[in-house]
């Protein structure tokens, strides 16, 4: 549903803003039943939805260059492989010597957003694919805290600190390969522990994967 709405968005010309304002409450009620699905508890479920708020609330008066001193190198990277289907030249950037599985990705979703012209791709739609990874990283959090703790209090507590702290906010919408970077590593934590508790071998290669 997610993924077709703006399809069907554009197809019965909805105005750019409509789409976007409707597409919101949308993704908030897909991500609540997600969590609900991964068996959180309200609590947990309001905290992250509320941090999914606050962070498209600090998207509105942010640019990808605010607090991110190379986002216009980083959106440069993703924006000659969208042009070029081809990985830049070292030279090309001062920062095309990543490694470019973000900015592959990244110029997917650029795509994706101008197929659709729900909202501007470069750079809000791009700064909302950052926000729905770092989504991605929160949820690996909160299921890490619910591994080791069996208080739902605690669980609550180490979320909202998760969500909370004021580098979640500078990395929520941020234009830069440390958004996947951080949700990758976050993963590999969550299925490292879980082998430990568990000692199944699949969590040991999505571990690894990550």
């Amino acid at each position: 549903l997610a993924l077709a709405y703006p399809f069907i968005a554009h197809a019965v010309r909805f105005r750019m803003e409509v789409a976007g304002v409707v597409y919101i409450p949308i993704s908030l009620v897909l991500a609540g039943l997600l969590l609900k699905r991964l068996r959180f508890d309200r609590g947990t479920i309001a905290i992250m939805l509320g941090g999914v708020v606050a962070y498209y609330l600090y998207l509105t008066y942010t640019t990808p260059g605010e607090r991110n001193y190379d986002g216009p190198e980083q959106v440069k990277y993703l924006t000659y492989i969208y042009d070029n289907l081809a990985i830049p030249p070292s030279k090309h950037c001062f920062i095309c010597h990543h490694p470019p599985l973000y900015y592959i990705v990244a110029a997917g979703a650029l795509a994706f957003f101008n197929v659709v012209k729900l909202i501007p791709p470069n750079p809000l739609g791009l700064m909302i694919f950052s926000l729905g990874i770092f989504f991605a990283f929160l949820v690996y959090g909160a299921l890490f805290a619910r591994l080791y703790a069996e208080d739902s209090r605690v669980v609550r507590i180490a979320t909202a600190l998760l969500v909370f702290w004021p580098y979640s906010f500078h990395n929520s919408v941020r234009v830069h390969n440390d958004t996947l970077a951080t949700t990758l590593v976050g993963a590999g934590m969550y299925y490292t522990a879980l082998w430990h508790k568990q000692r199944k071998a699949k969590h040991l290669y999505l571990a690894a994967l990550c």
